[in-house]
């Protein structure tokens, strides 16, 4: 019997725009090459109600609770299309909360909203301590580096010094 075989799923090709895709930096393994996943400023933009210019400005005025990016490239950078998602669910209910449209209720948390709130939280902390670790990996390998030429030099020194008391 002739066995079926599904067919394999299709690529996820990186966008048009990206014309070197070696200068890409993925910041989270996880989602290497996963750009299903992603959001650019234009689609950030319209899951926000903003235009794209916007996009920038809400990033700088909250920074703390603003997806950090998944993938860079030049300029341009990529967030987890469910962050954004729930950061601007999260940007809703703080224009409610200041306008008043939740009078007289409370607005409570569900308990997934606190476990994505976590998971974001988290997922920020350990791209900080990674960003953290390869820069003392640069400072220790250029440390290194130093202590590899001074050593040169030293012996250097000596094989002179011996030369010349022969």
């Amino acid at each position: 019997m002739n066995e079926v075989i599904p067919p394999a799923p299709a690529f996820i090709e990186v966008p048009e725009l990206i014309k070197n895709p070696s200068l890409v930096v993925w910041f989270r393994s996880e989602y290497f090459g996963r750009w299903d996943l992603v959001a650019d400023r234009e689609e950030q933009a319209k899951v926000l109600g903003c235009t794209p210019a916007l996009v920038s400005s809400r990033r700088s005025n909250y920074s703390q609770e603003f997806p950090r990016p998944v993938v860079k490239y030049g300029t341009r950078e990529w967030v987890l299309r469910s962050e954004i998602e729930t950061f601007a669910r999260w940007l809703e209910d703080q224009r409610n909360a200041a306008t008043g449209k939740n009078k007289g209720r409370k607005v409570e948390r569900t308990v997934k909203q606190k476990a994505e709130a976590e998971i974001l939280r988290l997922s920020r902390r350990l791209i900080q301590l990674e960003e953290q670790k390869a820069q003392v990996e640069i400072k220790l390998r250029e440390k290194a580096a130093e202590i590899r030429q001074t050593k040169s030099r030293i012996e250097a020194q000596e094989n002179l010094r011996d030369t010349a008391t022969r």
